[in-house]
């Protein structure tokens, strides 16, 4: 009997942003064996069996179903025809619920400049003059330093990504040699940087003594002979040489003994889980070289250290107050001073994961990109899951990415989120203009008052956020979602479409997995396979990395194909473009980015995808 066959296998070949209000799914399936098909019929609706469209796609084993509003979860099957109409059995049946979304950050480091500090100078004269160190991070954070040195002060001892601490050296009382000591730069979610700072000091020369010169003895000729009798010479008397001088060594000075505060720890580290308990106090102990009372200050909002003042070998309690507080890495100082001394800085860090309770999953995402206009601005999606709504933060950062080396950043980013209706819920073009207190209590308010931010609560559902200049000019841009209610429902399905170029245009996102156990996931760069459902300028052929916390290579892939080929098709995720590329991996809770980027530096659209898969 005709078609008795069917069709042996439908699957989804890609996904992506048609625009802010809908997507669209390509779909692929197994061409029937009959000898006499003349055709086949997707059909598809929002319940699982009963389909309310079908599109003829002709002898076509693939089909791009267009401009689906974003938000529901779709069924598709397939069946072939005959030139007398008669349909095979359908296929398999397969659903999605497709959307865009974001992710990451850039690998996080602290760059300073110069790399090392080396002062030269002569013990018992003048000081060098001081030194600066430009301090940048790589997230436009602040940033902060302490060092032990005796011989130089540091100030100031923080300060925003890109501005600079000058180092003044005190070598009165030094003696002559090398000396050795580090600056550490520390910022929230960055590895510290050690800075090595010199110093060589050379001995005052003794001045060495001139001798005065002997005189030359001058002969005295004979006198001219008289007649008749016979002069006696006269013989001239050897001049008496000048003794030479013999100079009296200066006296060494005496030493000045060296002025500290010493602090017993040099630093605190305290670590907590949103929700639970807040960490036990700790004590710091200090002693100053010169018996002298010290006092304490604070840029702490979330610790109190106390007593702020004690006698010279007392210590205060650092108690820290952790309500409110999102998961992320916090840094703060406790500055110690003391009449006649230079201060001391004690650095004091938090770090707070997502609560232990919370199942495994994905969230606070961001994604890097360069923007433009038309098609090729930002376009991220992202459910959330459950059945509880969700408070998040979503920001848009552009013009303080220039502080910390990013070129082309955007001048002013405005942000719109829709939801899956493609209604606009939400738009902020500069933060301060709405929900400024809101934004600041989250403890994430933007660096620069033009970038833009969002705090809403979203029910369970599918939503897109848009970014692009407020006037239309091409930059680089940030794209940050932060989940500030981790224990409630999920994030899940995640990705970002935009314009990879070059150097620091090309895509980085990055993404943060919560809760106590591994998490598997699918990232895929997608690229020509864009074509196929309009798309212009897609990238020819996408390379993707992904990197831990730590900024460490976890894996890499050009083309699919070549690696985890098997898991990859069996995930049913397998990208339709044996060029793109994708990554199975099961990673702990903690931080990842990924880089996506055009092999031998092209360029072109790309879709960055995270999915969550069973395990």
């Amino acid at each position: 009997m005709f078609l008795d066959l069917g069709i042996a296998a439908l699957v989804f070949c890609a996904a992506h942003a048609a625009s802010a209000q809908s997507v669209s799914l390509s779909l692929m399936w197994d061409a029937n064996p009959e000898p006499d098909v003349a055709g086949y019929h997707l059909h598809y609706g929002t319940a699982p069996g009963s389909y309310t469209e079908v599109m003829d796609v002709g002898n076509s084993t693939t089909a791009t179903v267009s401009n689906l509003p974003g938000g529901s979860i779709y069924f598709f099957a397939a069946t072939a025809y005959n030139a007398a109409g008669v349909e095979s059995v359908p296929s398999n049946e397969v659903s999605s619920a497709p959307t865009p979304a974001p992710s990451p950050t850039a690998t996080p480091q602290i760059t300073v400049s110069p790399a090392g500090v080396n002062f030269t100078a002569v013990a018992g004269n003048a000081a060098p003059p001081p030194q600066s160190i430009q301090v940048t991070t790589s997230n436009g954070g602040p940033w902060n330093s302490f060092d032990t040195s005796p011989w130089f002060n540091s100030g100031p001892t923080g300060g925003a990504s890109g501005t600079l601490t000058t180092l003044i050296p005190n070598i009165q009382g030094l003696a002559a040699g090398t000396y050795s000591q580090t600056i550490t730069f520390s910022a929230a979610g960055l590895p510290d940087k050690v800075v090595a700072v010199t110093l060589t000091l050379t001995a005052s020369p003794n001045p060495t003594p001139v001798p005065t010169p002997a005189t030359t003895p001058t002969s005295t000729p004979a006198p001219t002979p008289t007649p008749n009798y016979t002069a006696t010479p006269t013989s001239t008397p050897a001049p008496t040489s000048t003794p030479t001088h013999t100079a009296t060594p200066s006296p060494s000075p005496t030493p000045t003994p060296i002025r500290f505060i010493s602090v017993s720890p040099d630093s605190i580290n305290f670590t907590a889980t949103v929700g639970g308990a807040d960490p036990a106090p700790q004590s710091i102990q200090v002693t100053t070289s010169n018996g002298k009372s010290w006092r304490n200050a604070s840029n702490s909002s979330w610790f109190d250290a106390r007593p702020t003042r004690g006698a010279s070998g007392t210590s205060t309690i650092v108690t820290p107050h952790l309500q409110g507080l999102v998961a992320g890495t916090y840094s703060r100082t406790v500055t110690f001073s003391a009449t006649g001394l230079p201060n001391k800085v004690v650095v004091v860090n938090l770090t707070l994961t997502a609560s232990r309770s919370g199942p495994a999953g994905l969230a606070n995402v961001s994604t890097r990109v360069f923007i433009q206009t038309g098609d090729d601005v930002m376009i991220g999606g992202f459910i959330v899951a459950g059945d509880v709504p969700k408070s998040v933060i979503l920001r848009a950062i552009g013009p303080s990415l220039a502080a910390f080396g990013v070129s082309g950043a955007m001048a002013d980013p405005a942000l719109r989120l829709y939801d899956s209706t493609g209604a606009v819920i939400a738009s902020n073009d500069n933060w301060r203009s709405d929900q400024s207190q809101t934004i600041e209590a989250t403890g994430l308010a933007p660096i620069d008052d033009r970038e833009a931010a969002l705090v809403t609560t979203l029910p369970p559902g599918a939503y897109t956020a848009v970014v692009n200049d407020e006037n239309n000019n091409p930059g680089v841009a940030l794209f940050e979602f932060y989940d500030l209610d981790p224990a409630s429902s999920q994030l899940a399905n995640l990705s970002t479409r935009g314009k990879v170029e070059t150097a620091d245009s090309v895509m980085i996102g990055g993404f943060m997995l919560g809760g106590d156990q591994p998490t598997r996931i699918i990232v895929r760069a997608i690229g020509p396979s864009l074509t196929q459902v309009g798309v212009p300028d897609a990238l020819v052929d996408p390379m993707l990395e992904l990197h831990d916390g730590d900024g460490a290579l976890v894996a890499q892939n050009d083309n699919w194909r070549s690696d985890q080929e098997q898991q990859i098709l069996d995930s049913a995720l397998a990208p339709s473009d044996d060029r793109e590329s994708a990554i199975i991996a099961t990673l702990n809770p903690g931080p990842y980015s990924a880089i996506v980027r055009g092999a031998g530096n092209s360029t072109g659209v790309a879709l960055f995808e995270i999915y969550k898969l069973t395990p």
